[in-house]
């Protein structure tokens, strides 16, 4: 019973180095993807995008309250549905930015629960 007990322990030993090996070769190919990301002169920053995000929402909605302002000034070039659209515009477009920042939040969690 000894001799099948060290075969097995045997058997594990070489599969846990097989593993250790493989990854190894996993963490070595990530580390590359990163190194050729840094390198990439034309890659965008995930902060400029969301910078760039937030800006175009902000200025839809400044567009939306423009319109409402014009609309209650009486200025006879804005009709009611241009407010009404402008309006859901603005509202649709935060309504997007909102759900993004909700699945960044929920990875940020993720990757923060990982073990490494």
């Amino acid at each position: 019973m000894n001799h099948i007990n060290n075969i097995q322990a045997t058997k594990m030993l070489s599969e846990m180095r097989s593993l250790a090996t493989q990854a190894k070769g996993v963490a070595l190919g990530v580390d590359k993807k990163i190194d050729a990301v840094k390198n990439d002169k034309t890659s965008v920053s995930f902060s400029s995008m969301l910078k760039n995000a937030v800006d175009n929402v902000n200025e839809v909605q400044q567009a939306a309250d423009s319109a409402k302002l014009s609309y209650d000034l009486g200025d006879p070039s804005v009709s009611i549905g241009d407010v009404m659209i402008k309006s859901k515009e603005a509202n649709l477009s935060f309504q997007a930015l909102v759900k993004v920042r909700n699945k960044f939040i929920e990875a940020y969690k993720e990757i923060m629960n990982m073990q490494w």
